[in-house]
């Protein structure tokens, strides 16, 4: 933790995501960051490894988003950013593992169409590791694959109004 708190100060990072935390092995107190409100999520079912992390410099106003904590899918952790004018940006964290099955694609992927609707007017900053590597980010496209994940992706973050930040 040492090395990312003075990338914090060294940078003024404002908001950071952590996936595979392993939360669960971890003390709470361990995972705080001085200075950063903390979103969490850990495995439910004591799986080992997983596990997503945001944190939220205590400069900007924010709180968790209620209305994804009980959005099936494993990994993922959603909090509101409040900025300018009353705006708001929901930020959220995903964690795909490489070995995820076809059931929790799909949840990853109705999650990502299930923030959009949330949001509604506001922004969305998804971040993550997704462990998609036929994709190109920055044309926001598959590249090819025999994984229909892949695909599928795609077409549920160009849904959800999407791009990359790249």
């Amino acid at each position: 933790m040492a090395e990312l708190e003075e990338v914090i100060k060294k940078d003024d990072v404002q908001i950071i995501t952590i996936t595979e935390s392993w939360g669960q092995t971890w003390k709470e107190a361990s995972l705080e960051i001085e200075g950063f409100n903390m979103y969490k999520k850990h495995r439910a079912d004591g799986r080992r490894g997983g596990g997503c992390l945001i944190y939220v410099s205590k400069e900007l106003k924010s709180y968790a988003c209620k209305q994804m904590e009980n959005v099936p899918g494993d990994d993922s952790v959603w909090c509101w950013v409040k900025i300018a004018d009353g705006a708001r940006i929901l930020v959220g964290c995903i964690y795909r593992s490489p070995t995820s099955s076809v059931e929790n694609n799909e949840l990853i992927m109705n999650q990502i169409v299930k923030a959009s609707e949330v949001a509604d007017q506001n922004r969305i900053l998804l971040m993550g590791d997704f462990n998609v590597k036929e994709i190109n980010w920055i044309e926001v496209e598959a590249t090819g694959g025999k994984n229909p994940y892949h695909t599928d992706s795609m077409n549920a973050l160009k849904i959800a109004f999407c791009t990359s930040m790249y």
